[in-house]
């Protein structure tokens, strides 16, 4: 904000400069002119005749009178000139109505200052080029493999990443990446910190250095080689003080000692706004089914997109043929790196900025609707001023420049409205929304709003200009309120509030559509009871803990104090837990059913859980039984399938005692001894996914659940002094209620739909303020034929039921017209929707009653009040 108002700044001192230029200019030419005329005086008394004397005056002035002219008009001072001054007049009819310039400068804002939010967040994550040098040549490099979508981003394995970057001639440089996950010690309390593994040449890609430091060296993602890490610039502030002694030092890492070379300038966080340190990978060169890894590369100058993706797609139909068994279909996808970063969540926010549009469109409306008001006032001054011998267009072009002037003047309100929605959206904190921290109102903003603002003043000052200009001036100066003009306004006001209505109920509907979806996202049973549960992860380095059964011998003595502690009813440990992301699978079948395709066509999400998990989560076992100490020590080969699996595989046949052939864990066949209710773990818009729990705690990183008693979050601090009773140096990572987790979950549906329900709200108010205005006006000129009407003896409840019938009209046409734009419009919506369909009829339905509802009290408050004329009041009304 501070860079806006500095621009503004900037922008205002050049603009006085110009002025006083301009002003320079017409001095100058007008001292040129009076001593031209003295010239010509002086020669007349000489003796020469007036022709004779004003030839030699234009000879000697007239060429720099021109260039003088020529430099104004090529400055642009004629139109300049005529704007001030019809701004200046403008400004000065606005300040003699500070009532419809406060309620135009407030609506207008409102409709401006959203489209400049939105823009904002917009510009920053579709439109901003990345801060890398030449951001266009750096790439997404992904898997792409039947029966996976097309458009789905798979990662690579080890052999398949390292032979692509060997076999290409399509870029200068490519790297994999792999999340990393890792437990700081020795610097106070132990620390979980989340960082991203790397290949050497990952920051040679992006094209950025260091700022203290150097980055990784070719041949420092080797094994053998001396651990080390790059921080992020972040981190080295909260951690280490910003101290340039850092380099050289040593960090341990997950009981591994790392030593620090770099710092990465301030803003750097790809690939994840969470990292804090990348440390260099070995990439495994065997094992072509385990695909880790992901990869960016950087294209070599003049290399195409399209010519890289012709060598990669190549190279993938090479190993396809040398590696069936693993490489059988798969395809390589690039996509710009720019592109891939906003693809997610692009449609989302064309959606937004289309609903501020339409806000946009129902203020320009209203504004239009209260010029033409306001016109019936000015109508005598219009009509003289055309009397006297101003044209038409001169009447129009005065209009348009107040329209533009009192735009400009809700822009910078706009701007205001702008800054403090973007840092509610801040407080919000969208989970899906990259970049936050960088939106805000800057240059490109800044031009947005002005453009906006011009065009805005021109959009809802065109009509009322061209109306109130057109009025006849004999009519105008008999009546100020009658005539043609008055009748033909009163029909374009009609008009436009109709629009307002088809507008805000096609907002209205989309937020309706999001209101129900988003009851029947949270409406869905999660297959758990989230109350009283609290939920942490541990990561514990697998260096420490290495050895056959020493992770789970860590897992049960934790358990075991976690339960003994007051207040915990139950506890267990799970990877993964829900809601989560993050889950593994891998291909599956019933014994003796194998398919007949190689693999993913049977997928299914596999667990680690310990005994006592389906309890403490209180999800039923439907049939058989659950996992028991016994199992896990023995290391039976059981597994607990959840439902879905169970319906969709085994049908009507009795799944207890059947076998299955699971991937995971190097491939075996496992006995089913239980079937568990669904639980959604891969989120609500996938469930329910086919599921396969195997009794195990072996992962380095597993998730803890606890059933308590009291507050869950009551119990925190005892939960910690359990675990670090055990190990002082295991970071606790994460620790919330499962109800937290949910509602973080739920968070990007619960934005979108609060963005879109704000904008139908202002619309809906708009369009009542509209309606109403309408009305009241209606009301106003026919103040003297109701007079009539109720002097020949017509009731009040026949002049009620008259006027709230002219303004039902005009809501039920605006609903009607609203209601078939809506239906073409909402499709869409598809994307955002869960459960519910872009036509629902209920939606539609209750929107309709709703806006109806609205116009009905918009319209019974001025009826009222007809009803309540006075015939003798009336009869002598003007």
């Amino acid at each position: 904000m501070m860079d806006a108002m500095g621009w503004l700044t900037r922008f205002g001192r050049r603009m006085l400069m110009l002025l006083r230029r301009r002003q320079f200019g017409a001095d100058l030419a007008e001292e040129m002119r009076l001593h031209q005329e003295l010239c010509e005086q002086e020669q007349v008394k000489q003796g020469a005749s007036p022709e004779e004397a004003h030839y030699a005056a234009q000879r000697r002035f007239g060429n720099r009178l021109a260039l003088i002219d020529k430099s104004r008009e090529m400055w642009g001072w004629s139109w300049l000139e005529t704007f001030l001054q019809d701004a200046r007049y403008g400004l000065r009819q606005l300040r003699r109505n500070p009532g419809f310039t406060a309620v135009a400068v407030i609506t207008l804002a409102l409709g401006i200052g959203a489209n400049t939010a939105m823009f904002s967040v917009i510009y920053e994550v579709l439109v901003k080029p990345l801060p890398y040098p030449q951001p266009n040549r750096i790439i997404w490099v992904a898997r792409t493999q039947p029966p996976f979508p097309p458009h789905w981003e798979l990662p690579f394995s080890g052999p398949n990443y390292l032979d692509l970057a060997r076999l290409n001639h399509s870029f200068q440089y490519m790297a994999a990446m792999f999340y990393g996950d890792f437990s700081l010690t020795g610097h106070g309390e132990p620390q979980r910190v989340i960082g991203e593994q790397v290949t050497a040449d990952f920051f040679r890609v992006l094209g950025i250095q260091p700022v203290v430091g150097r980055s990784f060296l070719p041949g420092e993602d080797q094994a053998g080689h001396e651990l080390e890490a790059v921080l992020s610039y972040g981190f080295w502030q909260r951690k280490f003080g910003g101290s340039r002694d850092i380099v050289g030092k040593t960090l341990n890492l997950n009981e591994q000692t790392y030593t620090v070379v770099g710092v990465m300038p301030r803003g750097f966080d790809y690939p994840s706004d969470a990292d804090e340190m990348w440390v260099p990978m070995v990439v495994p060169k065997t094992n072509r089914g385990d695909n880790s890894y992901r990869a960016i590369g950087r294209l070599k100058p003049r290399v195409t997109l399209a010519q890289a993706r012709a060598d990669m797609s190549a190279i993938a139909r090479r190993l396809a043929a040398e590696y069936p068994k693993s490489n059988d279909r798969e395809g390589v996808m690039l996509v710009s790196l720019h592109e891939r970063l906003g693809q997610f969540i692009r449609p989302t926010l064309l959606i937004l900025f289309a609903a501020v549009g339409l806000l946009l469109l129902i203020a320009c409306a209203n504004v239009a609707n209260l010029l033409l008001a306001r016109g019936a006032t000015r109508q005598r001054e219009i009509a003289v001023r055309a009397a006297l011998g101003a044209r038409r267009r001169r009447l129009i072009r005065q209009m348009l420049a107040e329209s533009v002037l009192l735009a400009l003047i809700g822009g910078l309100a706009a701007l205001v409205v702008g800054y403090w929605s973007i840092e509610l959206l801040r407080t919000l904190k969208p989970n899906d929304l990259p970049n936050l921290a960088q939106i805000g109102v800057n240059l490109p903003v800044l031009w947005f709003t002005l453009g906006l603002s011009v065009l805005t003043g021109i959009i809802f000052g065109v009509v009322p200009a061209f109306r109130i200009s057109g009025a006849q001036v004999n009519d105008a100066l008999k009546s100020g309120a009658g005539g043609r003009g008055g009748v033909e306004r009163g029909r374009t006001r009609s008009i436009l509030v109709v629009v307002q209505f088809s507008l805000s109920i096609v907002l209205l509907v989309a937020a309706g559509l999001m209101i129900r979806s988003f009851a029947r996202y949270v409406g869905v049973d999660p297959g758990f009871d989230s109350h009283h549960l609290l939920r942490f992860g541990v990561t514990a380095p697998e260096s420490k803990y290495a050895g056959v059964g020493r992770l789970e011998q860590f897992y049960r003595a934790a358990l075991d104090r976690i339960r003994a502690l007051p207040g915990v009813e139950s506890a267990a440990t799970s990877y993964p837990l829900p809601p989560a992301g993050g889950e593994s699978d891998g291909g599956f079948y019933v014994e003796g059913h194998k398919p007949a395709l190689p693999s993913g066509e049977h997928d299914a999400i596999w667990h680690l859980i310990t005994p006592g998990y389906f309890h403490t989560m209180r999800t039923p076992i439907l049939r058989g039984r659950s996992f028991t100490l016994y199992d896990m020590e023995k290391r039976r080969p059981v597994i607990i399938i959840n439902e879905t699996l169970a319906r969709q595989f085994l049908r009507h046949q009795d799944p207890i005692g059947r076998r299955l052939y699971v991937e995971a864990g190097g491939g075996n066949f496992a006995t089913i001894i239980g079937v568990a209710a669904d639980q959604a773990y891969a989120g609500w818009d996938q469930i329910y996914s086919n599921e396969v729990y195997f009794p195990s705690a072996r992962l380095p990183w597993m998730s803890f659940v606890v059933r308590t008693k009291m507050a869950p979050s009551a119990l925190g601090p005892e939960v910690r002094k359990a675990i670090w009773s055990l190990d002082k140096d295991l970071p606790i990572v994460d620790m919330t209620t499962m109800d937290q987790a949910l509602d973080r979950a739920y968070g990007p549906r619960r934005f979108n739909m609060a963005l879109l329900l704000a904008f139908a709200a202002l619309g809906l108010s708009l369009a009542a303020v509209g309606i109403y205005g309408v009305v009241s006006y209606h009301v106003l000129q026919r103040t003297h034929e109701i007079g009539i009407r109720m002097a020949l003896g017509a009731r009040k409840r026949d002049v009620l039921q008259h006027v709230l019938g002219q303004g039902m009209i005009l809501a039920l046409v605006g609903v009607g017209i609203g209601i078939g734009a809506a239906l073409g419009l909402t499709r869409f919506l598809a994307s955002l929707l869960y459960g519910v369909k872009p036509t629902d009829p209920i939606t539609f339905i209750a929107v309709s009653l709703i806006l109806v509802a609205v116009a009905l009290l918009a319209c019974y408050i001025p009826a009222r009040r007809a009803a309540k004329v006075d015939p003798m009041v009336a009869l002598r009304y003007e």
